[in-house]
């Protein structure tokens, strides 16, 4: 039973990895894993980079959180480079580790190094958007909206 239950498992999962795996690698779009854009408190702060081969010149800054944690595993490009974004998929540091304020700082130097180095990505640094689910959601709106402490908001609609 416990073999069959096994077997039956490792089947399901032939059949839809490949295809979750084949999403996130679409012909066209090349994936940069793992892209440190901030260090602090023993921590690599990281976003994985989805380019077109054909970008628009435009970018989308994807923050992944559910309760406020991030994982690795919820990277998904969301379809953005198909239409031309180049998508930027942030993990930021999660809680209790890391409180909100926190993660909305780091989010904000997300943004900077997104716009500091968008001729690498070939991306204009006035035409990023941002997006999320869950506290992702909620998060991209406090990024969008909320001020730094310097008095700019990182955001200009």
């Amino acid at each position: 039973m416990k073999s069959s239950l096994t077997l039956l498992l490792a089947a399901a999962l032939f059949v839809v990895f490949p295809a979750a795996l084949n999403a996130q690698n679409a012909p066209g779009i090349e994936r940069i894993r793992d892209v440190i854009y901030a260090k602090h408190d023993g921590v690599a702060l990281t976003m994985d980079v989805f380019k077109p081969t054909q970008p628009n010149c435009a970018g989308t800054i994807k923050i992944i959180s559910g309760g406020w944690k991030s994982s690795h595993q919820q990277i998904g490009d969301d379809g953005w480079p198909k239409a031309g974004y180049t998508t930027f998929v942030v993990v930021h540091g999660s809680q209790p580790r890391f409180q909100v304020d926190e993660i909305v700082a780091d989010l904000h130097r997300a943004a900077r190094f997104i716009r500091a180095n968008s001729a690498m990505y070939g991306v204009d640094p006035q035409k990023l958007g941002v997006t999320g689910s869950s506290a992702g959601g909620h998060l991209s709106l406090m990024l969008a909206t909320r001020g730094e402490s310097r008095g700019h908001t990182t955001f200009a609609f």
